[in-house]
């Protein structure tokens, strides 16, 4: 997967990312972002309560492993 991720998209200093936020700042869909934290919530997705955020640091830190690692 080719991911471009886009910063002017998120809300100024946000650590913790909604599922709408993380989908625009991966320019990808919901529906996908959805599948990538289903797959990798343990890497990087957090959970409060019944709602699920992604940690913006961990989920880049896991991006650059991806590259590197392919």
């Amino acid at each position: 997967m080719n991911y471009i991720v886009n910063e002017e998209m998120l809300p100024e200093n946000a650590v913790l990312l909604t599922v709408a936020d993380t989908a625009k700042y991966l320019n990808i869909g919901e529906t996908k972002t959805r599948e990538l934290m289903k797959k990798y919530r343990t890497k990087f997705v957090i959970q409060l309560g019944r709602r699920k955020y992604v940690h913006k640091d961990l989920l880049d830190k896991w991006l650059r492993a991806q590259i590197i690692h392919g």
